[in-house]
């Protein structure tokens, strides 16, 4: 049987990050693609939901 919801997951895009993070989801992350990695990195999160 399988466990639901994930306990782990793998971000593949930036905004998959961003939601986990604005939901409070973060410690369930455990993998994060390249270009989602280095979008954080260099500051870019939520940078569309802040008006």
């Amino acid at each position: 049987m399988r466990d639901f919801p994930p306990r782990r997951i793998v971000c593949l895009t930036e905004e998959t990050v961003e939601t986990l993070y604005l939901l409070g989801e973060q410690d369930r992350i455990v993998g994060v693609s390249g270009s989602a990695a280095s979008a954080r990195a260099q500051g870019r999160q939520g940078s569309h939901l802040h008006a």
